[in-house]
């Protein structure tokens, strides 16, 4: 559940990093049902939460691998094969190039 507290603290590079680099699956739910978006709205952690909300938008398509589908691709893969599909969900262009670097 480090994405979560990552999210709680408003750490968006920490979120990064797990998401990016570590495939965290953004939509997983701790035992109160709660995930990385929700803590970071519940601390206004707003930074956090515009970077995790298209994401998760993307998970419920099943286009980004998530908790419900493990087998789709993962941000990194996504910046590769479609990152047209990443910019169409609302994902900011500085977080593929940032990404890239």
């Amino acid at each position: 559940m480090q994405l979560h507290i990552a999210s709680a603290e408003g750490d968006l590079e920490g979120v990064r990093i797990m998401v990016e680099e570590g495939g965290a699956k953004v939509d997983l739910a701790d035992r109160w049902g709660h995930t990385g978006l929700s803590e970071a709205r519940r601390v206004a952690a707003h930074q956090v939460e515009d970077y995790l909300q298209p994401l998760m938008q993307l998970a419920g398509k099943g286009a980004i691998r998530c908790v419900q589908h493990p087998q789709a691709p993962t941000f990194a893969q996504l910046q590769l094969i479609a990152p047209a599909k990443l910019l169409a969900a609302g994902v900011h262009p500085k977080y593929l190039a940032a990404a890239r670097a």
